[in-house]
């Protein structure tokens, strides 16, 4: 055997201790559970919420390219987003018309955990 190779299995020899190798399989599993657990919390992060908006009505705005309301910016937006539960059949699930007057209780009714609701004059402040 070569000098090198004695040299080798000796430290290895060395560094296999039986409180180097449970520290490793402690730190394998640390991070594995980690990873999972980090690993379903992004995922539920990237999940759309179900939105809803307020107070789109004559709302469409006129540039040079083209007009645009809110709500189809949206649906456009939900639909473009890669989310597989998210089809053209079901968007209204996703992006719900609400009346400014009982946001509060269509809410609750609806499971939006968020609501747009555009002020009278956003048109003109966006123009």
């Amino acid at each position: 055997m070569s000098d090198l190779s004695i040299i080798v299995r000796k430290e290895v020899k060395e560094l296999l201790t039986p409180g180097s190798v449970a520290s490793v399989i402690i730190m394998m599993v640390l991070f594995a559970g980690l990873g999972g657990l980090i690993g379903e919390e992004v995922q539920k992060s990237a999940v759309l919420p179900t939105i809803g908006i307020a107070n789109y009505e004559d709302q469409y705005i006129e540039t040079e390219y083209g007009s645009w309301d809110a709500y189809d910016f949206l649906i456009s937006f939900y639909l473009s987003s890669g989310d597989k539960r998210i089809t053209p059949s079901n968007i209204e699930d996703f992006v719900i018309k609400m009346d400014k007057g009982n946001i509060l209780e269509q809410m609750e009714s609806t499971g939006a955990s968020v609501v747009l609701v555009l002020g009278d004059d956003f048109k003109k402040n966006i123009e």
